[in-house]
C-alpha cells in the first residue's frame, strides 16, 4: 500500500458517519440524547435553542443558558456573554460536566446572559437555505475565515437583538478566538459591539515547533486534502462517528489501552495528569468531536505549519490586519499548552492595539483542552474571567 492510499484510508476513517459506526454501547459513557437542554436542566439551568441565518445562507443554532440556583445577580445583570468554541467543539462540549465546573454555568450563576455559538458544519448547524450537507459538496467549502466573516457576526447581531443590548462580552477558545480576530479585522464596525473580548489559547501566530505527533499530523494535511477532495469527502470528524466510538472503547475505565489513549491526547495538547478527568473523558467523547469541514484543517495547517494567519488563498503573503482589531482584548495562555505558547500570545499582543492584559493560567501544566475540561478550571480560570469582566 503506497502512502497516498494510506492517507485515503485515514481520511475514510476520519469521516465515518454515525450510521456507519454502528450501535456500540460504551460502559461508563452516558447517552447524549436530549441535547444541551437536557444537560442544562440536569444541573438546574435553563437552555433555549435559537436559530440564525448567515448572509451566505447557513442556519446556525445558538444555545442560551440562564438560571442557576446560585445566581448572584438578576439575569443579564452581568451582561451578555457570547462563547465561540474551538476546533470540532459544540455547545455541548462546554455543558456536560456540571454547575460548578462548566464555564457557561459559572457565568450564568453570576448573572450573565450566556450564548454559545455553534459554527457552520458542526452537529447543531448542519443546515442551509438551499444546500444539503449530505449531498452538496459546496456546503463544506468554508474555513475559519467564514466563521469570522459570517458565523460570528450573525451570532453577535442576533444575541444583541434578542437581549436589546448594544454590546456584549466575548470568549473564544483556540479557533474561536481566531474567528473573533478575523471578524474585527475585516468588519471593524463590530469592534464597537464588543465590551471585552477574552481569548483562551488563541490560534493566530505560532512561533515555536509543535509536538512530534502534531508535526506528523500537520504533514499529512496536504496529502489528505488531495485524497479527500478526489474522493468526494468533505466533512471532518462528524458527531458520533467511528472516531468517537473507537475513542470510547480505548479510553473507557478498565480498558488496557486507556493509558495509551490519554497519552495520545497529551502528545497533541500537552500533558497534565493532575487536571485530566479520567472518569468524565469517555462521556466527553459523546459530544466531541462534533464535525467540521476539512478546509478548517487546511486553514489550521496555514497557521501552524506555514506560520501564516491569513485567508486560505494563493497569495501566501496575505494576512489579517490586527491593527483593525480595536476592541479591548484580554489574552490568556497556559505554560503547559503544547499548541499555543506564551511567545505566541506575546507576539499577538504586540500586533493588537488595545490589549488590556496578557494573563497566564496559574498552573504549571495547564494545557490546551484544560481551558474546557480542567478539574479545577473554575478556580484557576473561570472565576478570574468573571471578575475581569465585571470591571467592564
Amino acid at each position: 500500500m503506497n502512502f497516498e492510499r494510506l492517507a485515503l484510508c485515514v481520511a475514510l476513517l476520519l469521516v465515518q458517519s454515525p450510521k456507519n459506526a454502528g450501535n456500540w454501547k460504551i460502559e461508563g459513557a452516558k447517552n447524549s440524547d436530549g441535547g444541551p437542554e437536557a444537560l442544562a436542566s440536569r444541573f438546574g439551568f435553563l437552555c433555549e435553542s435559537h436559530q440564525v441565518t448567515t448572509e451566505d445562507g447557513y442556519i446556525l443554532t445558538l444555545h442560551r443558558i440562564s438560571g442557576g440556583k446560585k445566581m448572584k445577580t438578576k439575569p443579564n445583570g452581568g451582561g451578555v456573554l457570547l462563547l465561540f468554541p474551538g476546533l470540532l467543539a459544540s455547545s455541548e462540549t462546554w455543558l456536560f460536566r456540571g454547575a460548578d465546573k462548566d464555564l457557561p454555568y459559572v457565568f450564568a450563576d453570576n448573572g450573565f446572559d450566556v450564548w454559545i455559538c455553534n459554527p457552520r458544519g458542526n452537529f447543531f448547524s448542519r443546515k442551509h437555505r438551499s444546500l444539503d450537507p449530505d449531498t452538496d459538496a459546496h456546503f463544506w467549502n468554508y474555513s475559519i475565515h467564514e466563521h469570522g466573516v459570517f458565523d460570528l457576526p450573525a451570532s453577535v447581531d442576533y444575541a444583541l437583538k434578542v437581549t436589546k443590548q448594544n454590546s456584549l462580552f466575548f470568549i473564544g477558545h483556540s479557533i474561536g478566538a481566531s474567528a473573533f480576530f478575523i471578524m474585527c479585522s475585516l468588519k471593524p464596525e463590530y469592534n464597537k459591539k464588543v465590551r471585552l473580548a477574552t481569548t483562551l489559547a488563541a490560534a493566530a501566530y505560532v512561533t515555536r515547533p509543535v509536538t512530534p505527533l502534531t508535526q506528523i499530523l500537520l504533514s499529512l494535511v496536504p496529502l489528505l486534502s488531495r485524497a479527500v477532495t478526489e474522493n468526494g469527502i468533505y466533512e471532518l470528524f462528524p458527531r458520533g462517528g467511528i472516531l468517537s466510538v473507537v475513542g470510547q472503547v480505548l479510553c473507557r475505565k478498565g480498558a488496557i489501552t486507556r493509558s495509551l489513549c490519554v497519552s495520545m491526547v497529551f502528545a497533541v495538547v500537552g500533558r497534565n495528569n493532575e487536571q485530566f478527568n479520567y472518569t468524565l473523558f469517555p462521556e466527553a467523547l459523546n459530544y466531541y468531536p462534533s464535525g467540521s469541514s476539512f478546509n478548517v484543517m487546511t486553514h489550521l495547517y496555514d497557521i501552524f505549519a506555514a506560520r501564516r494567519f491569513g485567508p486560505i488563498s494563493g497569495d501566501t503573503s496575505e494576512e489579517y490586519d490586527m491593527k483593525m482589531v480595536t476592541a479591548p482584548v484580554a489574552l490568556y495562555y497556559a505554560d503547559g499548552d503544547a499548541l499555543i505558547s506564551k511567545e505566541d500570545n506575546e507576539l499577538l499582543a504586540k500586533r493588537l492595539p488595545n490589549v488590556v492584559g496578557l494573563f497566564k493560567v496559574p498552573y504549571h501544566n495547564f494545557n490546551h483542552i484544560d481551558f474546557m475540561w480542567s478539574i479545577d478550571s473554575k478556580i484557576l480560570l473561570y472565576d478570574r474571567l468573571v471578575n475581569l469582566m465585571k470591571q467592564y
